[in-house]
């Protein structure tokens, strides 16, 4: 293409005429060579070899190479340009092909991630039950029983009276830290389980926090003791009779459960209906056998 446009620009860059002169240049078909009388060998006959004849129509050439060309040029144009419409249209298309494939992994991609989601929590869900089944049927389980340790001093102001409280793990592993904390009250005109459950909480809090670290390491089937002198001022109610409460609660820990168990109770102290000490009267002394300390029921109406 490159050297038929050079050819083309060659011929079409000749001065006007120029093809004129050198046609004239060029000797004649029809000229003859005419010699003088006399002269050996003159003849009347041409001089021109044979075949050195030129066609007339060879000086319009020239513009017939240049159409040619011109029309070649538009033909391989012509030809370019429906290669590169081809192309880009080829080129759109496979675009959008990719497009429509991206869309779809990117669309598989998500549903997966959803089925993998999906998988995560059932797992996760399944691994929380396994704990909590695990927990319950393996967590240590410390249970507090408490008996009179001595004989119970009742007066008008205060009754006194020493427990001891057991405390023995049920469960299946080890109580670590166990630590066992009481309060007696009058329970007369309140409801015990309110006691109760701020001795729980305030036990929860301390272990949060760090604190009451100490304590025992209970084993399965063990027991520890612990002894205590407990004193209860009466507050009046039931015609100065003492409804004696005791909340106890002990909070100890399991190797795999990050937050502390608990475990609380409530014992009602009765000495079998002893008439009341008044007011100037001397302090009586009740005897240990007259004494029961027996778990606390709260009536379902005062829950």
């Amino acid at each position: 293409m490159l050297l038929a446009a050079i050819v083309a620009h060659s011929v079409s860059a000749q001065p006007p005429g120029q093809t004129a002169r050198t046609a004239a240049a060029l000797p004649s078909a029809t000229q003859r060579e005419v010699r003088p009388a006399g002269v050996s060998g003159a003849s009347d006959t041409t001089t021109a070899p044979r075949g050195s004849e030129v066609p007339a129509a060879r000086a319009s050439t020239p513009e017939w190479i240049l159409d040619k060309l011109t029309a070649g040029i538009l033909v391989v144009a012509l030809l370019q340009l429906a290669a590169f419409v081809y192309q880009g249209w080829q080129l759109r298309r496979t675009v959008a092909v990719t497009r429509d494939m991206a869309e779809a992994q990117s669309r598989d991609m998500r549903r997966s991630l959803g089925i993998a989601q999906e998988a995560a929590d059932a797992t996760a869900a399944a691994n929380t039950l396994n704990r909590d089944i695990f927990i319950a049927t393996e967590r240590p389980r410390v249970v507090v029983e408490a008996f009179a340790d001595g004989p119970m001093v009742q007066s008008a102001e205060f009754c006194r009276i020493k427990v001891r409280f057991v405390m023995t793990n049920i469960g299946r592993a080890p109580a670590g830290h166990a630590v066992l904390a009481y309060e007696a009250f009058d329970a007369n005109g309140g409801r015990p389980s309110i006691k109760v459950g701020r001795l729980v909480d305030r036990e929860r809090a301390a272990r949060a926090v760090g604190e009451e670290r100490h304590g025992f390491n209970i084993y399965e089937g063990r027991e520890v003791h612990v002894r205590a002198d407990l004193s209860v001022a009466p507050n009046g109610g039931s015609n100065g009779r003492v409804l004696f409460i005791i909340a106890a609660c002990v909070t100890y820990d399991f190797v795999d459960v990050r937050d502390a168990l608990q475990s609380s109770f409530s014992f009602h102290v009765d000495w079998f209906d002893t008439p009341i000490v008044t007011p100037g009267e001397p302090a009586r002394i009740i005897a240990p056998i007259s004494v029961t300390i027996s778990p606390w029921v709260e009536a379902p109406d005062a829950l």
